[in-house]
């Protein structure tokens, strides 16, 4: 019966992880958020009457995807514009990557509006000799084809409300109701033996 029982308790936890990262997929989370999903099971060995099974994620934060929340900023959260560029495996840089790989970052204060932070580029061209010369008889000085922008990066918002965008506790409840099932089938080739 323990062996029936632990058995029949960890292929419940691996129905669950399976489960609960197809649903995490469903969501629109990548590989490496489904794969931290884990099942723990007690005893991770051997065999008891009373086994346990504890699923649960690497990612210490993704539970706020499964109830959703507000996150507050101190003071502000800065949000990435799709001007950021991608870095490593993340979508977008955060302000200090891109202050240490690409340059400095300008607060632009907009009248009414949330606060950006702001990142030069250079537009155009450097001008040739023949568009020097042809700016000289036309009597314009160091016409300028080279101008420097500056490009929005993030966005400053005082919150950000979460919503919920997955729930793996019902398909850990799925899970959990062939418990019975499999501990039939895990009991059966033993029952009659001494």
């Amino acid at each position: 019966m323990a062996k029936a029982s632990t058995l029949a308790m960890r292929q419940v936890g691996k129905d669950a992880v399976s489960k609960g990262r197809a649903v995490i997929a469903q969501a629109g989370f990548g590989p490496k958020t489904q794969k931290s999903l884990r099942a723990l099971n007690k005893p991770a060995s051997g065999y008891v009457l009373n086994p346990s099974v504890w699923v649960h994620s690497t990612i210490n934060w993704l539970d706020i995807f499964e109830k959703g929340s507000t996150i507050s900023g101190n003071p502000l959260i800065w949000i990435p514009t799709d001007n950021v560029p991608p870095y490593k495996d993340r979508e977008h840089m955060t302000p200090q990557q891109y202050i240490r790989l690409i340059g400095p970052l300008t607060t632009m204060r907009r009248p009414g509006g949330l606060p950006m932070l702001g990142g030069t580029l250079q537009t155009g061209v450097r001008a040739t000799r023949g568009q020097l010369r042809k700016t000289f008889l036309k009597g314009v000085f160091g016409e300028k084809l080279r101008q420097t922008v500056l490009v929005p990066m993030f966005v400053g918002v005082p919150a950000v409300a979460i919503p919920k965008k997955f729930d793996t506790h019902a398909a850990f409840e799925e899970a959990s109701r062939s418990l019975a099932s499999y501990y039939q089938r895990f009991v059966e080739p033993y029952e009659g033996r001494k």
